[in-house]
């Protein structure tokens, strides 16, 4: 993978990750410190870990999803897969794309 497009994944895993919080922010409902801190947690909590064809995404130390990090099969670079346990993804269809910021069907809970 060549540097531009490492770039380029990792700033869309970064917005990914963003997007997670922000949704994770609208679902607390708690008084403004306790909220904090909780924020602060779920986003210290969130962790990608590379593998050999995806970057799985953990939250919390659970899997949360799968990106796919090549073109292979029916799958494209970016695509968000649903886990079906910690280091094997649901391949039944693709809920967004990180590259595409497509990733409406996805909360912080999971997919």
């Amino acid at each position: 993978m060549s540097v531009k497009l490492r770039r380029e994944v990792f700033n869309a895993l970064n917005d990914y990750a963003d997007h997670l919080k922000t949704d994770y922010v609208k679902s607390t409902k708690a008084d403004v410190l306790f909220d904090d801190l909780m924020i602060k947690d779920f986003a210290n909590s969130l962790v990608f870990k590379r593998a050999k064809d995806y970057s799985r995404v953990f939250v919390r130390g659970a899997v949360h999803s799968f990106i796919v990090m090549e073109d292979r099969g029916k799958f494209k670079r970016g695509d968000i897969l649903r886990p079906v346990t910690r280091t094997k993804p649901d391949t039944s269809f693709v809920h967004g794309n990180v590259l595409e910021s497509k990733y409406e069907k996805v909360s912080w809970s999971g997919i």
